[in-house]
């Protein structure tokens, strides 16, 4: 492979491979001109619910704008590693300095997530991270950026919000629609589920029970 272009932030490679067939093509690809040598991801995606004393728990969406689109998006917050001990420690630190609130790596660990294939070897790591408004820290919280407007909204009317946002003009990350649509089929399969044996309904509705 053959960089035909360098930025001080990508760069544009031409890779040689062979297909399926065996047959020999050529592609463009993008890289990071920061690379973790340890191969993991270096980029960290937090998904962030927060407690409330009723109703539904609450999910954290950023907006911001971003220059490629020419104008704004709603995304989950996102970072790099970084300095950070562990990929847990980095979505603690991302989550503070995007709303302010600290937060509890309640599911961490998750293989790095191709992000573009087609374009991209760049993979991010997902972590679930839960906030209690009344924890120590969280009563007055104070985002350390000022570059993204945090939103949070209950999670049963995650879906309502991204329509209201996309009529507004406001374009919506593949993560954060994909993610509203997960929720939509569990709810969906856990009331046809019913009638399930206990192992199998508890298997079905964990995902969703961590999310209530």
């Amino acid at each position: 492979s053959v960089v035909v272009a360098s930025t001080r932030t990508w760069r544009l490679r031409e890779l040689n491979y062979v297909d399926g067939k065996g047959v020999e093509r050529q592609c463009e690809m993008l890289e990071a001109n920061v690379q973790d040598p340890a191969g993991d991801a270096i980029s960290v995606t937090v998904c962030a619910v927060r407690r409330t004393r009723t109703g539904p728990r609450e999910f954290l969406l950023v907006r911001r704008f971003h220059p490629p689109l020419g104008g704004f998006s709603i995304d989950l917050p996102e970072g790099v590693v970084g300095d950070s001990r562990s990929v847990a420690d980095a979505a603690v630190k991302i989550l503070r300095e995007t709303s302010g609130y600290t937060g509890k790596v309640m599911l961490a660990g998750s293989p790095p997530l191709c992000i573009a294939p087609a374009v991209s070897a760049l993979s991010t790591q997902t972590v679930l991270v839960e906030v209690d408004p009344r924890a120590p820290g969280n009563s007055n919280p104070r985002p350390v950026s000022d570059e993204v407007e945090t939103i949070w909204v209950p999670l049963d009317q995650l879906q309502r919000e991204l329509d209201s946002q996309v009529s507004g003009g406001c374009a919506v990350s593949h993560a954060v629609w994909s993610f509203s649509v997960g929720l939509h089929i569990g709810h969906v399969e856990a009331r046809r589920s019913r009638g399930l044996p206990g192992a199998l309904l508890c298997l079905a509705l964990s995902v969703v029970d961590q999310l209530k």
